[in-house]
């Protein structure tokens, strides 16, 4: 699937995109939200560096998905 289609699918769905990928990022400066972008900016990590941030982050997560005005989290790692 291209990313356009991963967008338009999250979209249609009511789902939040988890990226590593720039591109999304890029997508929402040209489209808007939704839907919401979650942009890991850690490099090269094992899932379970992965798994680990997330849960260090949940409450911001939480916090993100539900504030109407933000489009885009990123982590950094």
């Amino acid at each position: 699937m291209t990313d356009f289609m991963i967008w338009e699918y999250a979209k249609a769905n009511n789902y939040t995109v988890l990226t590593f990928d720039e591109d999304f990022s890029e997508l929402q400066n040209l489209l808007s939200y939704p839907p919401k972008i979650i942009w890991l900016r850690t490099g090269n990590v094992s899932t379970s560096e992965i798994a680990s941030l997330l849960l260090k982050y949940e409450k911001r997560i939480e916090a993100f998905l539900t504030d109407d005005e933000s489009g885009i989290y990123e982590i950094h790692g």
